[in-house]
């Protein structure tokens, strides 16, 4: 009961947000016109157009992505037993970061759609690559093999992708942009893609939540359980790449925020995946359109990147579950 109440909180504060999100930015608006527009739209008035072409899109943006980001690292935190994890231990963010750069090099892939497009496909080959060599699909994976791989082949994608930027500093304006980790009106049919492939990971995910819970109490229990090693970390896995990488092509790399809404939700609610991973995915949604609010007013009439200001407000709490938490590997 604990959980459902939470998420009708942590629900309406997204609507509140949503809703203030609408009526804030570089353009004056009064509120009566932003109420109007969502009424009675008239496509020759700039105050309607902005808030349909411009505000609601950027506010289902930040709502995908931040459900996107906290289900991802739930996923990921049960099945390496890590409150330190996040998805960019699988390579994701860097495997994203590589193919964007390589689309604006190669292809001058700099629409907002083809570097989302760019991202999605180099979060899945990285994550794939990741999940491969830490033996996810052979049923040999555990959580240090995992995240070792992860690390070692980040470092080298990172490598590669400066070494890139390096030698092509004409893409570098995109790119930093877009590595900033920023919300921004995304066009609806990529929103409604996004959205789709954040609905396949939860399903995913949920097909994968009873036997991670029992892998969770250790492998010798799990598996005694019944539960199957194999198909956890594989599903589990596949639910994390589509998760994140969904949400990473949808706003880029954001870092601390999937983390601080798996640690709250899991310190606010007691329970299973199950319950978790949702309280997860709303709080990660409620942090990222707060994030983008505080970034909009701190710098007005310019505007600081969402993933700067969760960089900041989250470090101190990645330093805070670090001095607290210790690692299970067994």
């Amino acid at each position: 009961m604990r959980h459902l109440l939470l998420g009708a909180v942590l629900g309406l504060v997204i609507l509140v947000l949503g809703m203030t999100s609408l009526f804030l930015g570089s353009h004056g608006t009064h509120p009566g016109e932003v109420i109007a527009s969502l009424n009675h739209f008239d496509p020759q008035n700039s105050t309607h157009v902005i808030v349909w072409r411009l505000r609601l899109p950027r506010f289902a943006t930040a709502v995908v992505a931040g459900l996107g980001l906290g289900a991802a690292t739930a996923v990921i935190q049960s099945m390496t037993r890590n409150p330190l994890a996040e998805p960019g231990l699988l390579g994701i963010n860097s495997g994203a970061a590589l193919f964007v750069t390589l689309g604006l090099v190669f292809w001058q892939a700099d629409s907002a759609a083809a570097m989302m497009v760019m991202a999605m496909l180099g979060a899945a080959a990285a994550g794939a690559v990741v999940l491969m060599v830490g033996g996810a699909f052979s049923g040999t994976a555990d959580p240090i093999r995992l995240v070792l791989a992860g690390a070692a082949f980040s470092a080298v994608i990172a490598a590669f992708t400066i070494m890139l930027l390096l030698n092509y500093p004409s893409v570098f304006v995109a790119f930093r942009y877009w590595d900033a980790g920023g919300v921004a009106p995304r066009p609806w049919p990529l929103i409604l893609l996004g959205a789709a492939m954040v609905g396949l990971g939860a399903l995913v995910a949920a097909a994968a939540a009873r036997s991670l819970d029992a892998l969770a109490l250790g492998q010798d229990l799990g598996k005694a359980m019944g539960a199957s090693t194999r198909r956890a970390w594989g599903l589990g896995s596949v639910s994390v790449v589509i998760l994140c990488g969904s949400a990473t092509a949808l706003v880029g790399p954001i870092g601390f925020l999937g983390l601080a809404a798996a640690v709250a939700s899991r310190r606010l609610c007691r329970g299973g995946l199950m319950t978790v991973a949702p309280i997860a995915a709303l709080f990660a949604s409620a942090v990222l359109l707060a994030a983008d609010l505080i970034g909009r007013r701190l710098a007005s009439p310019a505007e600081m990147q969402a993933g700067l200001v969760c960089g900041l407000l989250g470090a101190p709490v990645f330093v805070a579950i670090a001095r607290r938490s210790r690692v299970v590997t067994a």
